[in-house]
């Protein structure tokens, strides 16, 4: 039998005569519905009932719910069709629907083949008599199937409209048994047909795609900017609008893909929310700033011709030691859970290989553990009766789809909250699980090192001279000139002489300061004394190391300075026009070296003769080979460093004050002491 997922889903506001319910998809979920149906009918979750009468009541579009009756209408009819009535008895399928809808519905049923065994009926909606003498007719077909006594329904359901409250009415006053089926539709909409499946990848893949391009890609923008005041009622704003677009350049049919939940981003601002539909708060997002690690928790959820998937990571930007340990257990944690999803497992079996795994290793992780690991998804996107918790004994079986979701919630890292979170969609095969949605996790791939060397420097120095006071001032003397001296000089001669001490003292400073910025000048800018340019390092090209080239990058050490190719020239910039640097690997696409330079915007302001300059602002280089990315890294990192040592070197000799050469006291020579 044919698929469905290939097929578009119809919209009613499209004319009678241009749509038509795919005959292929209708007998193949029509024939595993009564198969499934037939194979436990004698089953609590079916009633058992003799019949089953499933209506849909008219929609609201300002709520969103995932009623089970419209579910089984994406399955049978790729459609949802409010205000309809399906009645499935011991062989065949009875529809009363609007003239419209009953029209297509028709075509269908005169297209279905003779060897299919279950028929399709057809009634059309009469509003002169409110419907009366359908609900007759219908009433009668159930009371031939079977035993005709018990019907199965939705009795938990809660229809809006006057239909569903007219057949509401009539099936109470018919005197049949009603028989709540909920269950058993549920077991049959969770294992996914073929196409279902083709589905749920495909949403998978949008959802993976949207997360990487306008999620990774806009924060680690927004940290190199330094906008610490972008929402994250925006970024979500940019993400929701972006997913069309991906689903298009994916060449998917864009008005398939439906946003059901506002996807979700949390920082350090309003603390974290691991429930799946938390809000998002109207607050800057959180970036890394003077040594405190900023930590983004985002998720996308969406749907792709009913079928749902669900994305959620943990960005960590300038992460401690302890938080990156949380996170690698938490992601080993993860790659346990999903290998025990396997069919014929039961689900509570998935959160005791999580609170085994956190016992053994972490066991003070087990307390800040999610009490749910996931759940089962498809039309919905969250089936209660197939949550991941410790109590749920119900199992696994091929064919269904779950989002696998680990949270860890309130950890402590120096007084900083934190949450993390890792949540994928995965489909149970024959004999394991498929994980779907492809954005990356593992812990080199979701951590970024933002270095500021500039904070460094304008820390203060932990220890500050104390200025002495005048008594300490006047014990020195004594110790220096002897104190019987000091005693016998009248108050006038002491000032001059302290008066001269401190004249001569300020002269040998400033003579000190000249030889040393000469001295400088000439060690950096050659024999000529010539000063060397503040962003090259080089007098000239003729100054370039053997080993610079068009083709590759170059530290130079000796003269603080990388080369960089661009244009198939080396390009030369000094190491202090290096604001950060940093590195990600990106798996088969390569590594990524990125150097942020200093730049106007950023706290950098231009004087009046610097203003018709043009700055580069960012440089990024790629590489298949990690190594030497890294090399490059750790050069470039150890030479800022080591400039930025001599650059505070060179200032304190500068505030150096030169003292006068320790002499003899005259009136007290040297002597043995015994």
């Amino acid at each position: 039998a044919g698929e469905g997922a290939g097929s578009p889903s119809l919209r009613m506001g499209d004319e009678a005569g241009e749509v038509s319910f795919d005959v292929g998809n209708f007998t193949d979920a029509c024939g595993r519905f009564f198969s499934r149906w037939q194979t436990h009918a004698e089953e609590e979750g079916w009633g058992p009932s003799d019949a089953l009468a499933i209506i849909s009541g008219s929609s609201q579009d300002d709520v969103i719910t995932f009623p089970k009756s419209l579910a089984l209408h994406a399955v049978l009819f790729q459609l949802e069709l409010p205000d309809v009535l399906l009645v499935f008895t011991e062989k065949d399928v009875h529809m009363l629907a609007s003239a419209k809808k009953a029209k297509i519905a028709q075509e269908l049923a005169d297209k279905l083949p003779e060897s299919f065994t279950h028929k399709l009926h057809v009634l059309a909606r009469d509003k002169t008599d409110k419907d009366k003498a359908n609900f007759d007719k219908i009433l009668e077909v159930i009371k031939g199937s079977k035993g005709g006594k018990r019907v199965g329904t939705l009795t938990k359901e809660k229809n809006a409209g006057a239909f569903a409250k007219a057949w509401q009415e009539a099936l109470e006053a018919s005197g049949l048994e009603t028989a709540d089926v909920q269950n058993g539709i549920s077991d049959f909409l969770a294992v996914k047909s073929t196409g279902q499946q083709q589905s749920v990848k495909q949403a998978a893949q949008i959802g993976s795609e949207t997360f990487k391009k306008k999620v990774v890609s806009k924060i680690l923008d927004l940290v190199d900017e330094e906008d610490k005041k972008f929402s994250m009622s925006k970024l979500v704003d940019q993400i929701e609008d972006g997913v069309a677009k991906i689903a298009k350049d994916q060449k998917l049919d864009e008005n398939e893909i439906e946003v059901v939940l506002p996807p979700v981003v949390q920082s350090g601002n309003g603390g974290f929310d691991l429930k799946y539909s938390a809000q998002v708060k109207d607050l800057p997002l959180h970036l890394p700033d003077q040594g405190v690690p900023a930590i983004h928790v985002a998720s996308i959820t969406l749907r792709y011709k009913f079928c749902s998937s669900t994305v959620a990571r943990t960005l960590l930007f300038n992460a401690r030691k302890d938080q990156t340990e949380n996170y690698k257990t938490l992601l080993a944690t993860f790659e346990l859970c999903k290998e025990t999803i396997k069919p014929g497992v039961p689900l509570n079996k998935v959160y005791e290989a999580a609170a085994k795994n956190l016992k053994e290793n972490k066991p003070e992780l087990l307390n800040h553990l999610h009490k749910e690991l996931g759940w089962g998804m498809g039309y919905e996107i969250r089936e209660k009766r197939l949550v991941l918790d410790e109590k749920n004994k119900h199992k696994f079986h091929s064919g269904q789809v779950f989002c696998l979701r680990l949270g860890l919630e309130n950890l402590q890292s120096k007084q900083q909250t934190y949450s993390l979170l890792i949540a994928d969609t995965l489909i149970v095969t024959e004999d394991s699980s498929e994980v779907v949605t492809t954005a990356p996790k593992k812990q080199s791939k979701v951590s970024w090192n933002v270095s500021d060397e500039q904070e460094e420097e304008a820390k203060p120095d932990k220890k500050e001279k104390k200025k002495p006071s005048d008594a300490e001032i006047k014990r020195a003397m004594e110790n220096k000139f002897g104190a019987d001296k000091s005693r016998h000089m009248t108050e006038s001669e002491e000032a001059d002489k302290q008066k001269q001490f401190e004249e001569r003292n300020k002269e040998l400073a400033i003579r000190r300061v000249e030889e040393q910025r000469k001295r400088f000048n000439k060690e950096i800018g050659g024999s000529s004394g010539k000063l060397v340019s503040h962003v090259s390092g080089y007098n000239g090209p003729a100054d370039f190391p053997n080993k610079a080239s068009g083709m590759n990058l170059c530290v130079d050490d000796g003269a603080s300075t990388i080369l960089v190719p661009i244009n198939g020239m080396a390009v030369p910039f000094h190491v202090s026009t290096i604001k950060n640097i940093g590195i990600q690997q990106q798996g088969a696409a390569g590594t990524v070296l990125r150097v942020n330079f200093v730049s106007p915007g950023a706290g950098i302001k231009l004087s009046a003769d610097n203003k018709t300059l043009m700055y580069l602002r960012e440089l990024s280089f790629r590489a298949q080979e990690p190594q030497n990315m890294m090399l490059v890294h750790k050069q470039i990192n150890d030479m800022k460093k080591a400039f930025n040592a001599s650059e505070k070197e060179k200032q304190a000799r500068d505030e150096l004050v030169p003292q006068e050469a320790l002499r003899i006291n005259p009136n007290r020579g040297p002597r043995l002491q015994t």
